[in-house]
């Protein structure tokens, strides 16, 4: 790796981390040649350099295996880093409504998530919401119905819960569920579960399609 790949501010940030970690823990002479790797590896990853690279790029940079990669990221988050599971989820949510890649009509939909951080917090919050993550043969590929993807956007929806209801009155002002949405006082994800479940598959469509609409325009916009 060069060293031109840090700027002089991130380079003095870098040393004060390290020197930080080392010295003020009280670990001199603790620390094991794979702590000093995740410590590093976790602050570079907060240099302008590397924001956005993929697991490919950073392996080739790194001279390491993806798996490697993939390990690093998740033992230096967990150990290092304040992990904000609503942003991690959100971020993940953007990139699958992002470009228009979802088909609406029903079947389901796979999602890539490189980071195991992020994707640690989506499985557990789909686990939360009594839903099962699957993969494929590939771990960083999410499988996920489009009902499934509804009601993760409608839990991370928090504060657009009268805007929602708002725009679906614009929308959907013919359609039965939204004044049985209206009416209900549970929070919004229980509130498409029931709506769902009372009026079978053609519900579940309509409240589906509606949430995963609302959600393009409230996370992309």
């Amino acid at each position: 790796m060069k060293p031109e790949y840090l700027n002089t501010e991130e380079q003095i940030t870098f040393a004060n981390r390290i020197l930080k970690e080392v010295l003020e823990a009280g670990r001199f002479g603790c620390l094991s040649k794979a702590d000093y790797e995740t410590i590093l590896f976790n602050q570079l990853l907060k240099c302008e350099y590397f924001n956005g690279k993929t697991n490919y790029d950073l392996a080739n940079i790194f001279k390491v295996s993806e798996s490697r990669i993939k390990s690093l990221r998740l033992v230096s988050g967990l150990r290092f880093d304040i992990i904000d599971s609503k942003k991690c989820i959100r971020k993940v949510l953007n990139e699958a409504l992002k470009g228009g890649a979802i088909d609406k009509t029903g079947g389901d939909i796979n999602i890539l998530i490189e980071n195991p951080i992020e994707r640690r917090e989506v499985e557990n919050e789909l686990k939360r919401l009594g839903r099962t993550p699957e993969y494929g043969r590939n771990r960083e590929i999410l499988k996920i119905s489009l009902y499934d993807l509804s009601i993760l956007l409608a839990s991370n929806l928090h504060g657009h819960e009268n805007k929602f209801l708002e725009w679906c009155k614009k929308k959907y002002k013919e359609e039965e569920f939204v004044s049985k949405i209206s009416s209900k006082t549970k929070p919004l994800q229980d509130k498409i579960w029931d709506v769902a479940q009372e009026g079978g598959k053609s519900a579940m469509k309509i409240v589906t399609e509606a949430v995963i609409n609302y959600g393009m325009e409230a996370f992309l916009h």
